[in-house]
């Protein structure tokens, strides 16, 4: 599917972050505590749970942004880590988790933000002329998950804009998009997307059969 094209440009993006003005859903209840261990983010209808993730993982996870992004704050941002258990009596989705969750830091952990500009590299996400992509059918959450094949790294997502798309890209594929990316498609729809791409040891090998694409070709 030949249907989108990114190029690299220079401009002012936010280097920090900031909160809504409007009213935040919130929490209910929560547990939170230190932890040992990695683990993870994981959302059950009206429960959010994250296991292992330090200070760090937490404002990337409620902003939506890159640990590049991040300037400043403790010493223990990216080493302590912490256990959570929230709970609402409203569905936790991924659309109103990160409201919920940045009102929950600044909550139990008082955190404050700030926001700055910097001049940094992003990539752009524009339509071609003949788009090829398939609108969604019926409503659902946007999702994406790996789907490897034929000895290609893949990305299936569903019912995703292309704003989501755009945010996630950087980080399914790093190696290639090592910084953020903006939707300039001007396309307002959901759609559904399959992605595959070859890493970036495997370009130009020596299999007739896996030559290897790059993930910027198959866009």
């Amino acid at each position: 599917m030949r249907f989108l094209t990114c190029l690299c440009l220079f401009g002012l993006l936010p280097a920090a972050f900031a909160q809504s003005e409007a009213p935040a859903p919130i929490f209910d209840v929560a547990d939170i505590h230190q932890s040992p261990a990695d683990g993870g983010l994981y959302l059950h209808a009206n429960r959010l749970e994250m296991h292992g993730v330090t200070m760090l993982h937490l404002i990337t996870a409620a902003w939506g942004i890159p640990a590049e992004k991040v300037f400043s704050g403790p010493n223990w941002l990216d080493t302590d880590r912490f256990e959570i258990v929230a709970k609402s009596e409203n569905p936790v989705t991924t659309q109103n988790f990160r409201p919920m969750l940045q009102a929950l830091l600044a909550g139990r952990f008082q955190l404050k933000v700030a926001n700055e500009d910097k001049a940094e590299q992003f990539f752009n996400l524009t339509a071609t002329k003949r788009l090829q992509l398939k609108e969604s059918v019926g409503p659902g959450e946007p999702q994406c998950k790996r789907a490897n094949e034929e000895g290609y790294l893949g990305q299936v997502c569903q019912h995703v804009t292309m704003a989501y798309l755009a945010e996630q890209l950087p980080f399914v594929a790093p190696n290639y998009l090592n910084h953020p990316v903006v939707d300039k498609t001007g396309l307002t729809g959901s759609y559904d997307v399959k992605l595959k791409w070859s890493g970036r040891g495997q370009l130009g090998g020596a299999d007739p059969d896996h030559p290897g694409i790059s993930l910027f070709d198959y866009l």
